[in-house]
């Protein structure tokens, strides 16, 4: 079985960390944890951890944490729009 991969290139995920901490800081929501976004998604734990790396859910550093930001959701939408075509 051939899977395909969701990744974001490194311009993608620099341009969206920028726009998911401009809109932190503007809107005042900061971002998600992942056991906060495994609850969201329905999924355990350590399948949000995985896909993070992987790459399918973006995510950031904050010093040793990763933090995923506000509009996960929009851009996993964009990255699989992209894919699609």
């Amino acid at each position: 079985m051939h899977a395909t991969k969701s990744h974001l290139t490194q311009r993608q995920t620099r341009r969206f960390i920028e726009q998911a901490m401009d809109k932190t800081l503007e809107g005042g929501k900061r971002p998600y944890l992942i056991p906060e976004v495994a609850a969201e998604l329905r999924i355990c734990n350590s399948a949000a951890y995985a896909a993070v790396k992987r790459g399918e859910i973006p995510s950031f550093s904050v010093g040793r944490s990763k933090r995923v930001p506000h509009n996960y959701k929009e851009i996993m939408a964009q990255s699989a729009v992209q894919m699609a075509e």
